[in-house]
Parts: C-alpha cells; sequence; structure tokens
C-alpha cells in the first residue's frame, strides 16, 4: 500500500519499466544460494553521492562497511531484520544529509558542488531520504524504496524545532561520521548558524 501511494506501477515488476512510471527510486535485494540478501538492481535516478552499479553483487554489510560504526552497532541486527520481513509489512524510516545543491541527481561522477567552510544559506539544503523495506510476495526479494525531498536550509532556520535538532545532530555526530557525510569543514560554520 506504501509503495502504491508513492504512484501507482502500469506495468509488471521489472526494474527498467517500473523505473519509467514509479516516482521514487527502488533497489531490488534477492537472496543468493546461501540465503543471504544481496543487491542485484533496481533504478537510481536521484543518488545521494553513490552508485547503484558499484553496489550490485553486495550484502548490505559490504554497501555499509564505509559508515563509521554503523556495522559494528547495527549490522546484525540489519541481517537479522531482513531474514525476517514478510509480504505485506512495511517498515520505514528516513536519512538526512546536507548538500551545496539543490540538484537531485548527486552521483559521485558528475562533481557536485560541496559544502566547504564557509556555508552560504542561500545555496545550502537538506535532503532527507524517506526510505521504505517491504518483502514481495511471489519473488521473496526485498524492495528498498528511496524517495527524496529538499528543504532549503533556510527554512530549517526559521523554525526553531528544526534548527534545535539539526544543530543538536551536527554537535553530537562523531567526527568520522561528519567526515563521511562530507559535514567536516562545513560542521563549524553550520552550527553557528543552527545557534
Amino acid at each position: 500500500d506504501l509503495v502504491s501511494s508513492w504512484q501507482q506501477p502500469a506495468c509488471p515488476p521489472i526494474a527498467t519499466e517500473l523505473g519509467a512510471v514509479l516516482l521514487p527510486d527502488f533497489v531490488f535485494l534477492r537472496r543468493d544460494a546461501t540465503g543471504v540478501f544481496r543487491v542485484t538492481d533496481g533504478v537510481v535516478v536521484f543518488p545521494t553521492s553513490w552508485a547503484l552499479q558499484e553496489k550490485v553483487g553486495l550484502t548490505l554489510a559490504e554497501i555499509h562497511a564505509v559508515v563509521p560504526g554503523l556495522n559494528l552497532a547495527i549490522g546484525a541486527m540489519v541481517d537479522r531484520f531482513l531474514q525476517r520481513l514478510k509480504p505485506g509489512t512495511v517498515s520505514t524510516r528516513s536519512n538526512w544529509g546536507l548538500a551545496a545543491t539543490k540538484e537531485l541527481n548527486l552521483h559521485p561522477k558528475l562533481d557536485r558542488p560541496r559544502l566547504m567552510a564557509q556555508v552560504d544559506p542561500t545555496s545550502t539544503w537538506l535532503r532527507v531520504e524517506h526510505q521504505l523495506l517491504t518483502a514481495l510476495p511471489q519473488s521473496g526479494a526485498i524492495l528498498f524504496g528511496i524517495r527524496l525531498a529538499l528543504h532549503p536550509i533556510e527554512e530549517v532556520l526559521v523554525d526553531a524545532d528544526l534548527r534545535t535538532r539539526l544543530h543538536r545532530a551536527l554537535e553530537t555526530m562523531p567526527d568520522a561520521v561528519a567526515a563521511y557525510k562530507g559535514l567536516a569543514e562545513s560542521r563549524p560554520e553550520l552550527l553557528r548558524l543552527l545557534r
């Protein structure tokens, strides 16, 4: 139902055909011969600094290996969650980042502008990925959907609650995570703006 509410597909569930009618990006994970879920295909038009073709064949643990501390903290729980996910259930979460452009496609090969030490609020954007995971009833594959929302940082600055929450998230973020998210240089100035 949640996938349908994003946009009703009008063709059979084949990745390239679905990509032509579904607004959100999506990735399929299928069990390999040992029962481990691996990325097999999908359509990702608006990636946030990653490339789908580099993820095909990998497990989520292998994909998340670049995220500081993630596998150590929750890697085993993620694996158990995927194994237990049943058709008819949908799990959602949001992932956020900041960018120096309102371009939706941040594929690494496009060399888009990056946040630097001097932050211009008029060209800084909060990128929120609304993500879902659901098991497909016939194939047993998992559909990972990503719907991107962009918000000018200026909107965050005038909302006291959002400003406080983003300030807290940046202030308490480990240095390694800030570097991974591309925020190491800009974090001091972002914290000043969000005070």
